[in-house]
């Protein structure tokens, strides 16, 4: 094309476009064809419902304000001659601000629009657009940021010189500059709205794209009632969990030849001390925002520590072998009679390295080296007690005992504490499961003695719950409850100890089980709480508040709490006295001495050949004896608490019964226990009086 159709009528050559910038502002008329949209415009997006509105209110109305344009720069003719459409005139001005009314009323059907023309340098041009275009709302924050980078790489100045053009803060600048390090992934989230600009932020900082990632899904993952994590929640897991503390690494952190492609930590710039104007939230300046190189650092100086133990033939503990002398994360304390040279043996403010410096410095002398298992790069210098307690009373310490006295110390302690948790959890457990046994089988005996269908639905007004239903939240329940709850469960439903979660379902099912529905419903909202946890004692208050379902249940049913702990209490500290005198060795016999008189010993015990005693009380709701000697059970004295009578359940006076017993009489005394709460079963229609003071 020749370059004659560079000037056409009503048009200057882009040779003869004036680019000075001591030209006055000039306000003209201009055909949107002569007109080209900017290449430095911050925004890149354009709301087409937006412009659509706009377009509709230009061909209403008009253009009341005109567009700022500038004289077509040279360093644009190429491009905008092959951008044209065929047989339009060549552009002969560049829009510095207004775009988006430029691009509406070519909408709404404009030949020509008013336009303000100023001659100005890219530079200014450039300003000009970022200034006026963060006044708008629209205005992504992705958009902000290219545009306050393009100013800084264009004008050549820094982010607190931008800071000062836009009438910002200095952080603020920086933290928008930041959300440029997002990945595709995080960066597609905040155009999307699935994050704000102070959560993507935050993700910013992190500068591996990956871990962007995982952190962008933890954020916006939602809870049970639909909300995401808050701001402040966000800020904390990021920091927690993506920042790592210098000051805890096990490694140098002014070493900058550990890794020599990363350098010295202090240098780096991830670290927050680095940018403190973008880190303004995190308390310390010595965290490090990049944890894989965090990591690599601490490979390297793991290999470095295990190459310099094989050069001076240590033994080295890992894996395995480092868990079963360490195994707890908690603590430092080492088993198999291992003790570590930084400890301080007891009552000394040295430790055992500084005690021994000269003798572990000496030939023949190779600590272990063990490698913690549980701290990624942490490593343990150790000797047997037995060595170290050579080593003190070598050099004449008082320590040589301590150090072989303090393994067998620990492990005493820790045997200790492990039989005092058993035997507290055997308790706690215990009482709750025989606790809710109890409740079962009253519920079980009142249901199977009424026979009626009312004790199979849960009555509320005029309103009543299924047995279909009935089952589905009992099978619900069911399958909440974990292994050993279950198998507790299916053994009170004579299923024994191997049923699983669909044995049991299959068994709630079971229409021979439809008038025990109410009383397995109570035992399925107790099994959760039977099983003690272990974590430690819990006070009144908060057992109270835990075993909502085991107190509710037990008020219904008439069961005293503090009598069952009392007697499961008993009960387990009498089987362990008994299994403490099984395992007591027999005294030895006295030996005979010839020729010495021997005081007789007391006569041995003759074996008891009597049988047991035929009971001669029976419970007829549970089948429970008792034989009249000793101790009361308890389902006597509960028979008692209720009124009942000893002799109700004489056996003897069965067998020969009175004649001039009533019938009334006889009735009363087969009565099954009914709880206070379904005396009345099914309950009353009318409502229930408030009582006073709740």
């Amino acid at each position: 094309m020749p370059l004659t159709e560079y000037s056409i009528e009503g048009a200057t050559g882009p040779d003869q476009v004036d680019t000075s910038t001591t030209g006055q502002p000039s306000l003209t008329t201009l055909a949107l064809d002569l007109i080209a949209p900017s290449l430095t415009n911050p925004r890149k997006h354009f709301d087409s419902a937006r412009l659509d509105e706009l377009a509709a209110s230009i061909r209403a109305t008009g253009l009341h304000q005109p567009i700022l344009v500038r004289p077509l720069p040279g360093n644009r003719a190429l491009d905008t001659f092959r951008q044209r459409k065929p047989g339009a005139p060549l552009p002969t001005h560049e829009i510095v601000a207004g775009e988006r009314r430029w691009r509406a009323s070519q909408l709404a059907g404009l030949a020509s629009v008013p336009c303000l023309v100023k001659p100005l340098t890219d530079e200014q041009v450039l300003e000009v657009q970022i200034i006026e275009n963060l006044q708008r709302d629209d205005l992504s924050a992705l958009e902000e940021a290219e545009g306050y980078q393009r100013l800084i790489d264009t004008l050549h100045i820094n982010a607190e010189q931008v800071a000062s053009k836009i009438g910002k803060s200095r952080s603020y600048v920086y933290a928008r500059i930041q959300l440029l390090q997002l990945g595709n992934e995080a960066a597609e989230a905040l155009r999307s709205g699935k994050v704000d600009a102070s959560r993507a932020g935050l993700l910013a900082r992190i500068p591996d794209t990956a871990l962007q990632v995982k952190a962008l899904k933890e954020i916006t993952r939602t809870s049970w009632d639909g909300s995401t994590m808050s701001l402040r929640a966000a800020q904390k897991h990021i920091s927690e969990t993506y920042m790592l503390k210098l000051g805890s690494a096990v490694f140098k952190i002014t070493d900058a030849d550990l890794v020599p492609d990363a350098g010295s930590c202090k240098a780096c710039p991830k670290r927050t001390g680095a940018n403190p104007d973008l880190f303004a939230d995190v308390d310390s300046a010595d965290m490090c925002t990049d944890p894989k190189c965090f990591q690599t650092k601490v490979d390297a100086h793991e290999s470095q520590l295990m190459e310099r133990a094989r050069q001076r033939g240590q033994q080295v503990l890992q894996g395995k072998e480092a868990k079963a002398s360490m195994p707890s994360q908690y603590n430092r304390q080492l088993e198999g009679g291992w003790i570590n040279l930084d400890a301080k043996p007891d009552g000394d403010s040295k430790s055992y390295r500084q005690l021994l410096k000269k003798e572990l410095d000496q030939d023949g002398q190779r600590p272990t080296l063990l490698v913690n298992p549980h701290i990624k790069g942490e490593t343990l210098e150790i000797m047997p007690a037995e060595d170290l307690a050579k080593l003190l009373k070598a050099k004449g310490l008082d320590h040589e005992s301590k150090a072989a006295d303090k393994v067998q110390t620990l492990q005493a302690r820790e045997k200790a504490e492990a039989e005092k948790a058993k035997r507290e959890r055997a308790y706690q457990t215990g009482w709750r499961r025989e606790a809710a046994e109890q409740i079962y089988r009253r519920f079980t005996v009142l249901a199977a003695d009424y026979r009626c269908l009312e004790l199979v639905a849960v009555c509320d007004g005029n309103n009543t719950i299924s047995v279909p239903l009935l089952r589905h939240l009992a099978a619900g329940l069911a399958r909440r409850l974990n292994a050993d709850q279950t198998r507790w469960v299916c053994k009170l439903l004579d299923m024994g100890s191997v049923g699983g979660t669909d044995q049991l379902v299959d068994r709630i099912n079971d229409p021979d089980l439809q008038v025990r529905l109410p009383a397995l419903l109570r035992l399925l909202t107790m099994a959760p709480e039977t099983e003690w946890n272990g974590y430690g004692y819990y006070g009144d208050d908060q057992d109270k508040e835990r075993l909502t379902a085991i107190r509710l249940n037990a008020t219904d049913a008439g069961v005293d709490l503090d009598a069952v702990k009392r007697e499961v209490k008993a009960e387990q500290d009498a089987a362990r006295k008994d299994k403490a005198k099984a395992k007591k060795p027999a005294t030895p016999a006295a030996k005979k001495v010839p020729g010495k008189f021997q005081a007789p010993g007391p006569a041995p015990k003759a074996k008891s050949t009597a049988k047991p005693e035929a009971p001669r009380y029976r419970d007829p709701d549970t089948d429970d004896t008792w034989s009249g000697r000793g101790k009361k059970p308890r389902w006597v004295e509960a028979a008692i608490e209720r009124g009942s009578k000893l002799e109700d359940f004489d056996l003897s006076a069965k067998l020969q019964p009175n004649a001039a017993t009533s019938a009334a009489e006889e009735s009363e005394t087969k009565a099954p226990f009914v709880p206070a709460a379904m005396a009345a079963w099914p309950f009353p229609k009318e409502p229930r009086k408030a009582r006073v003071g709740t």
